[in-house]
């Protein structure tokens, strides 16, 4: 557990650490085997927005901004 911990912290610091940015980065990690809770743990994220996020990883209010911003990118 401490290994997949440090690794959750190696790879965190490669991210910006702005809320939901973090969560590209917790679905990476539990491809890799490493347990959601695990990461959402380490990085201080609640599991809930995160499955939330997964399910529509594009929100309605990113949706409505779209035009202004010029390109809205699902995830994968």
């Amino acid at each position: 557990m401490l290994e997949q911990e440090n690794e959750v912290l190696r790879r965190a610091a490669a991210y910006p650490s702005i809320g939901k940015r973090l969560y590209p980065l917790a679905k990476e990690l539990a491809a890799e085997g490493i347990p959601v809770a695990v990461t959402c743990r380490v990085l201080q994220l609640a599991r809930q927005p995160y499955y939330r996020w997964l399910a529509e990883p594009v929100t309605a209010g990113e949706i409505a901004e779209a035009p202004s911003q010029r390109v809205v990118r699902r995830e994968p």
